[in-house]
């Protein structure tokens, strides 16, 4: 998002480190007199001379753990007051990067999930400003209507609730240092829930996630919405053109200021004929480890024998990494997925540990329908096609289905030609299995 590259052109990918020669919208910024501050999650942001960071929380002073940073709007008010405030005194602007950890895990109210992300200081995690009921809770259509799952989702919502108190904090911040007219403000999500079907996988509840542009006064006026094909490497090229700057060379985003005057004007802007998304492997911090190993002494030992190893190249020591690669194409209507794990090695998910897969488990024995499903979230097919029109939970895979042959041997030419233009390293293995020719 901060560099405009996909991940095979910024020196890394997932959480490592990206290359010390890739420039970021942050550090041009800076060199145009602005001040760059950001709170929580700095360490997914590497190597940080490459960010070049005024504030971060030790700039601010705070000393909280991080599982509290993140979820405190309290903290985030003061930051962004305080970078506001210092926006004001030097007559600099400012770019802020506000990393909220909700919805992570652990989810708000579920107590014992949260006692196992910290086990001593779990009781100081910040409440939401309300907290929702089971019944309350309209359950999405990829997942089973189950009471475990509504409970779950219950939780969900209270982190998502916080998550717009942080939202809130920030807004209020800007607003009581009177600086709210003159600022551009961002919001976007990384990832689906997390939850089976969204994050950590390449369906449309995986990748298909929020965009929010609030623009200053006299920029546009009222509520526009865009049904065109975005994705976050435009979140660069857009801030620069805002901001007058020329943009940065070697990025892959477009900006996204034609999508905004086609919306104003309201048309509708294609802007790209498709967006492709990827996962490349799973992951374990040290952490994590040691939580997961509470009880189970032989869990690091499990680990291993599935293949997971330590990555020493990592900038967290005990880091293991499980690869998974797959790769999505998505044209508006139709996805197709390659799942170049389920080819080369590894054979099934890890089994997610949470209250809606082990309902979704319990269910199965009694249920043939959610049976088959929690084997095809398992088990993968090698290469997926889906009609999102007419199949919102992606419980049809089309390939192999001779009415859709065209749709998804065109998918997989632009895959291809997407692979090739960005120097894919999955490029030979996906043209060998998906039956093209280079």
């Amino acid at each position: 998002m901060l560099t405009g590259r996909y991940p095979g052109k910024y020196g890394g990918k997932g959480f490592f480190p990206i290359g010390k020669e890739v420039e970021t919208v942050t550090a041009r910024l800076k060199k145009h007199g602005y001040i760059t501050a950001t709170l929580h999650k700095v360490h997914h942001m590497l190597p940080a001379e490459n960010f070049a960071w005024d504030y971060t929380a030790q700039q601010f002073g705070i000393q909280e753990e991080d599982i509290i940073v993140g979820r405190s709007p309290d903290l985030f008010y003061k930051s962004v007051s305080q970078i506001a405030e210092l926006s004001r005194e030097r007559d600099a602007p400012f770019i802020f990067v506000a990393n909220s950890a909700d919805p992570h895990r652990p989810f708000s109210g579920n107590a014992k999930e949260e006692k196992k992300f910290m086990p001593t200081r779990y009781q100081e995690i910040p409440s939401p400003s309300r907290t929702y009921s089971p019944e309350e809770i309209n359950v999405p259509t990829v997942l089973p209507d189950l009471p475990r799952v509504r409970q779950e989702l219950a939780y969900y919502a209270n982190s998502v609730r916080r998550l717009d108190d942080t939202v809130g904090a920030c807004m209020k911040a800007l607003r009581d240092s009177d600086v709210e007219g003159q600022t551009v403000v961002v919001f976007v999500a990384d990832n689906g829930m997390a939850f089976p079907f969204g994050k950590f996988d390449c369906y449309l509840d995986s990748n298909k996630t929020p965009i929010l542009f609030r623009f200053p006064d006299g920029l546009g006026a009222g509520k526009k919405n865009s049904n065109a094909l975005v994705s976050l490497i435009d979140i660069t090229p857009t801030l620069l053109e805002l901001a007058q700057l020329p943009p940065m060379e070697g990025i892959d985003g477009n900006s996204l200021v034609p999508v905004f005057q086609a919306a104003e004007e309201g048309k509708m802007s294609r802007f790209r004929d498709y967006v492709v998304t990827f996962r490349h492997e799973d992951i374990l911090y040290a952490n994590y480890i040691k939580m997961f190993s509470e009880g189970n002494p032989g869990f690091l030992d499990g680990v291993k024998a599935k293949g997971w190893r330590l990555r020493r190249d990592h900038s967290n020591p005990g880091t293991y990494s499980l690869d998974r690669n797959m790769r999505m194409i998505f044209d508006g209507r139709y996805s197709y997925i390659y799942n170049h794990w389920m080819m080369h090695g590894k054979k099934r998910v890890t089994h997610p540990s949470n209250m809606t897969f082990g309902a979704m488990l319990k269910g199965a024995k009694s249920d043939p329908a959610l049976a088959e499903r929690v084997d095809s979230y398992m088990h993968r097919a090698p290469e997926e096609l889906y009609d999102y029109m007419n199949d919102r939970a992606a419980e049809n895979n089309l390939m192999g289905s001779p009415e859709y042959r065209g749709v998804s041997e065109r998918l997989k030419k632009e895959l291809l030609d997407w692979m090739q233009r960005n120097d894919d390293p999955q490029i030979d293995d996906f043209s060998s299995d998906a039956g093209l020719i280079r």
